[in-house]
């Protein structure tokens, strides 16, 4: 697909989805494999769960900044759309990410 604007693509918000790391230092390159459901929940219930939950968001956070940026810089009426929907998942992810680390918290043995 054809960038929608200089500041976002599809295939860039594709691998930031997938677990990929926007503006990664190149000595830790973002990771290829798709990040599991479940090891982001085994996170969140675990040790360091708000180290990990800081961490996500902050993907997360980032993707909506972008969509933000694209949105306001204009896109095609045709894509609009799409980037719309991707933003509203975009908050969705964000809340449902809230929601699990504070499940896992009131979990906890």
């Amino acid at each position: 697909m054809e960038a929608l604007n200089p500041v976002l693509t599809a295939g860039q918000a594709d691998g930031w989805m997938t677990g990929g790391l926007p503006g990664s230092p190149a000595g830790n390159p973002p990771s290829q494999e798709p990040l599991r459901l479940l090891e982001i929940e085994r996170e969140l219930a675990g040790p360091g769960a708000q180290e990990a939950l800081a961490r996500h968001d902050a993907v997360l956070a980032g993707l909506g900044r972008r969509i933000d940026d694209a949105l306001a810089a204009g896109v095609p009426p045709e894509e609009y759309p799409k980037i719309e929907s991707l933003r509203e998942a975009n908050i969705l992810a964000r809340k449902l990410l809230r929601l699990a680390a504070r499940d896992g918290e009131t979990n906890k043995p």
